[in-house]
């Protein structure tokens, strides 16, 4: 984290999981700002996560995929790996693991979704059904 000036080196010799999610974790317990754990996020029902899912479209026409399975919302770019939304808000969710923030907004008759990482910010459009 350059900005808050904070490096963290995780060694393993473990070939199960990936030392960067310990890692981040670590580096936002050391600045004061953990992100949270499933355990930890605003519970929000079926429909007010259900009304954020469809395909989105960002203007290089990638695509990325909201996703509601067992009660969750899942973040993905089409046929690869899903990550789990954590909502913070109604409308701001996290990337679970990860520092990414997922912000919703209704747009014009559509929905717009903004994703804030550390050193960039992008915005997608929902696609309409058929197109």
């Amino acid at each position: 984290l350059p900005e808050e000036k904070v490096f963290v080196a995780v060694f393993s010799n473990c070939d199960r999981t990936a030392p960067r999610p310990v890692s981040l974790r670590m580096a936002g317990l050391a600045i004061g700002k953990p992100y949270p754990a499933a355990d930890d996020v605003l519970a929000l029902t079926e429909k007010e996560l259900k009304k954020w899912t469809g395909t989105y479209r960002y203007p290089d026409r990638s695509l990325r995929v909201v996703e509601f399975i067992d009660g969750w919302l899942y973040w993905s770019r089409p046929g690869r790996m899903k990550f789990r939304l954590l909502p913070s808000t109604p409308k701001r969710f996290l990337l679970e693991n990860t520092f990414t923030q997922v912000e919703f907004f209704p747009y014009q008759d559509s929905i717009r979704v903004e994703i804030k990482a550390r050193i960039a910010r992008r915005t997608a459009h929902k696609v309409n059904d058929g197109e």
